[in-house]
């Protein structure tokens, strides 16, 4: 598990935000410690999973991935595609963000957002 000044942490999509099919969501992280922490020096590559706000998801969207120097500088974006929302016309989601430290996978999610049509 990861130290306190390892944290990463996604600070966008909000809670409640709504994108819309055919925008651009764009995924934006703070890392408490910033460049004196152990995860700006390992500067790990960070996989994004889009996942449907289910009690247990199973699976998902994989996004795309970034290091973590890039992520924190630039963001990381993802277009919101209509095949995410196949069952309904607007369906809750959640960003999950994972990465290795020293052989075990850690993760950080984002709030809860809408996709709609």
């Amino acid at each position: 598990m990861s130290s306190p000044q390892n944290q990463l942490t996604l600070t966008n999509p909000k809670q409640n935000d709504v994108y819309h099919v055919g925008k651009e969501v764009h995924v934006r992280a703070t890392l408490q410690g910033g460049i004196n922490s152990e995860l700006w020096k390992k500067n790990p590559n960070v996989k994004f999973t889009l996942r449907k706000n289910l009690a247990h998801p199973a699976g998902g969207n994989a996004l795309g991935s970034a290091n973590i120097r890039d992520l924190i500088h630039n963001g990381f974006n993802f277009m919101v595609l209509k095949k995410y929302l196949v069952t309904s016309k607007r369906t809750s989601y959640y960003v999950l963000a994972s990465w290795e430290d020293q052989g075990s996978v850690q993760s950080t999610e984002s709030g809860v957002f809408n996709l709609e049509m």
